[in-house]
């Protein structure tokens, strides 16, 4: 029995090893023929494949009730970080008085809207109205025309639908192998609308040299991860250790102080 017991096993084994060879070799011959498709797409598309959503998160198992878990989750989450109402009222006060009215910034041209369609990722969804970026990456020049006068429309009276504001939060796992039937698995990310993102990247392009960020930040930020600044935390300790107790002493004490 334990002879047939190992054999089965060892079956099973080398059944998904060799499952998992075909996958890996049908992906490489696909990128080698056809050059021009992603690989990192391919990837995600595959890591996707292998995902599942639970029917059961904190004991819950209606689909309403997930929902309302999560939203009550992140609302507590977000609203974490106390605000003064009067420091918020004299922000927006500030910003209203520094509206001067109509002039050339309020114009969005049909160029920038083309260079913002081209930039956006394809694939993506708003996860609100049902808008995805494949509409407008695949669309006549016809529509930027209209878009452009929307966005136009909207800095010359100083106003935004609602629909252009609202984000969807969704929860995704937090890793391959996390237990998600815990809701402390997963991390929320917002899904804006399309049509915001676009202005978005239209003030970004418009407004670069005066949008900058710090060197120090590492996360949100274009070609930059933060990775980055765990290799340079580390690299940091790392010199400080070799040159010296005292100079990490004196490192370490300056980490609390930015803590």
């Amino acid at each position: 029995m334990r002879k047939t017991r190992t054999a089965y096993h060892y079956a099973i084994h080398m059944a998904k090893r060799a499952e998992h060879d075909n996958a890996n070799q049908r992906f490489a011959e696909a990128i080698l023929q056809n050059r021009s498709r992603d690989s990192w797409g391919e990837v995600k598309r595959i890591r996707r494949a292998g995902t599942c959503c639970s029917s059961n998160v904190d004991g819950l198992t209606g689909p309403d009730d997930i929902a309302n878990s999560f939203a009550a989750r992140y609302q507590d989450l977000y609203t974490s970080v106390p605000y003064v109402m009067s420091d918020m009222a004299k922000i927006r006060n500030e910003i209203e008085h520094s509206i001067t009215g109509f002039d050339n910034n309020c114009v969005i041209d049909v160029c920038e809207v083309l260079q913002a369609v081209c930039r956006l990722k394809p694939g993506k969804s708003d996860g609100y109205v049902g808008l995805a970026s494949d509409y407008f990456l695949h669309a006549c020049n016809e529509l930027c025309v209209h878009v452009a006068i929307l966005f136009t429309g909207l800095l010359v009276h100083s106003c935004i639908p609602e629909d252009l504001s609202i984000s969807t939060v969704i929860p995704i796992p937090e890793g391959k192998h996390a237990n998600m039937t815990n809701s402390s698995n997963y991390r929320g990310i917002a899904l804006c609308s399309m049509y915001n993102k676009l202005f978005d990247l239209i003030l970004l392009s418009r407004y670069y040299d005066q949008l900058c960020s710090c060197d120090l930040q590492f996360g949100f930020k274009s070609k930059s991860k933060t990775d980055m600044c765990t290799m340079v935390l580390k690299e940091s300790i790392a010199y400080y250790v070799n040159n010296g107790s005292s100079v990490y002493c004196t490192f370490l004490d300056a980490l609390r102080g930015v803590q």
